[in-house]
């Protein structure tokens, strides 16, 4: 018993250690994610300021008549026309995109906290069932070597010593800590 003990006393080191240098892991991994995500929002910073700087080129170009007006399709001419409406669409097209990478961000953020926490799980899962079968294994050794040695005391007994008997003097033994021999317990 003593060395299963020990056993898990080292494990909790061990997974004490492994959890400290995993957390560093995933802030490690956290850091360049949120690093990733800022450089795509600015991406989209720029390429949402260059898009509103061509439309509102090519809506001063149509009011001066610089272009002809089959130059665009009709759809995207009636969208060119308004340049409040067109402002506003290219506008709502910019947050929804930034909407989107913020969710994809917290998606990612949650997958890399989830797999941090299943591991640690699942190591000290594992731990915790080995160490619940090597305690029952002790248990039923002992048991079974305690039966042994009944059997083995009760034959040589010519008084009827009973089981019962036997552990409660046991159990008086185990209380007040004494290492006597089993054999002073048949007296």
């Amino acid at each position: 018993m003593n060395i299963e003990i020990r056993q898990v006393e080292k494990f909790e080191s061990l997974i004490d250690e492994f959890e400290n240098h995993l957390t560093e892991l995933k802030s490690e991994s956290l850091e360049s994610q949120q690093l990733f995500f800022r450089n795509i929002e600015e991406l989209e910073e720029k390429f949402s300021l260059g898009l509103k700087s061509v439309a509102i080129d090519l809506i001063d170009r149509l009011a001066r008549e610089e272009l002809a007006e089959d130059y665009l399709d009709d759809e995207a001419m009636s969208l060119v026309m308004d340049k409040d409406t067109c402002m506003t669409v290219l506008s709502s097209s910019h947050d929804l995109h930034i909407g989107r990478i913020l969710k994809k961000e917290d998606e990612s953020r949650g997958l890399e906290m989830k797999r941090f926490q299943d591991l640690l799980y699942k190591y000290n899962n594992e731990e915790s069932l080995r160490n619940r079968n090597r305690i029952l294994q002790i248990h039923d050794f002992s048991k079974n070597n305690k039966s042994t040695l009944y059997a083995l005391l009760s034959s040589d007994d010519d008084e009827g010593f009973d089981e019962d008997e036997y552990q409660q003097q046991l159990q008086q033994q185990h209380l007040q800590g004494g290492s006597s021999n089993h054999n002073n317990l048949v007296k």
